[in-house]
């Protein structure tokens, strides 16, 4: 469904409706092992990970921080604590709630994209009774929501995809650009 290399070299993938797996990335074949599977503690049925974020290596509080987008569970993180092989050490959501969900201040619960920064959460939201909530935005120091982001005109839908930033330093410097629209419910229309 997903997939991020974080900057230690480690492949994170999300299995359709069995959670996250790890491997190396110069490993030479993927192996489904059940010990490199990690399971998200409080999943509903059908809830599956739509996108995978990953703190930032520089940031020592984020650099294990693996982000999972889930299609009815909201935003959920996992801080592995860089022992992969020992999940009796992982922290779930900062240790401050169940995942991050709209009781939390998050617009919809399925969470579609997401992407990182030194002190934000950028999470774009899918429908909920064909209703979508744009981007949320969550501070990373107090883990709170800010104002949300949505449009009545352009992009044509605050149903987002993904979420990507110009990289620093080129003509795309400061642009946040948008996947919108859902490839399974077309009346959500497409575009960037």
């Amino acid at each position: 469904q997903s997939l991020a290399v974080d900057a230690s070299g480690w492949v994170w993938a999300a299995i359709q409706g069995r959670g996250i797996m790890y491997w190396r990335a110069n490993e030479p074949q993927l192996v489904d092992d059940r010990t490199r599977r990690i399971d998200i503690p409080e999943r509903r049925g059908g809830d599956t990970v739509n996108a995978i974020g990953l703190g930032p290596p520089d940031v020592p509080a984020l650099a294990n921080t693996v982000w999972l987008a889930r299609s009815r569970g909201g935003l959920s993180v996992l801080d592995h604590k860089g022992t992969l092989r020992n999940q009796e050490d992982d922290v779930w959501n900062f240790g401050v709630s169940l995942a991050f969900t709209t009781e939390d201040g998050l617009a919809r619960d399925v969470v579609q994209s997401l992407v990182i920064t030194r002190d934000t959460a950028w999470i774009g939201s899918g429908a909920v009774n064909g209703i979508a909530g744009g981007i949320d935005r969550m501070s990373i120091k107090d883990l709170t929501f800010g104002d949300r982001l949505v449009t009545r005109r352009a992009p044509t839908t605050n149903f987002v995809a993904d979420i990507d930033f110009g990289q620093p330093g080129t003509a795309w410097d400061g642009h946040v650009w948008l996947a919108t629209g859902s490839r399974a419910q077309r009346r959500f229309g497409a575009g960037v």
